[in-house]
């Protein structure tokens, strides 16, 4: 099986977390870290993920809501890499 090299740029609206997340995650998952160069037209993916940054309410509410979109990038980004996106 040929394992394809895969170029991504992540981009968040509202200058959030979530790409920070995103970054790491595809860091630690073995895409490493360049700047990328799209030569073509390249597959545009939308992952709406709630923004943590906006949760509101006690110390554990607001720590839930980024474990949940941290899980949500993870999850998706592990389909990325493992080629299921």
């Amino acid at each position: 099986m040929v394992n394809l090299v895969k170029q991504v740029l992540v981009l968040c609206t509202g200058n959030s977390c979530r790409s920070i997340m995103a970054e790491a995650l595809i860091n630690h998952l073995g895409a490493g870290e360049s700047c990328p160069i799209f030569p073509c037209s390249p597959d545009k993916l939308h992952w709406s993920t709630p923004d943590p940054a906006k949760a509101s309410g006690s110390e554990q509410d607001i720590d839930a809501a980024f474990d949940q979109a941290f899980l949500m990038l993870k999850d998706r980004i592990e389909s990325l890499v493992n080629g299921n996106a």
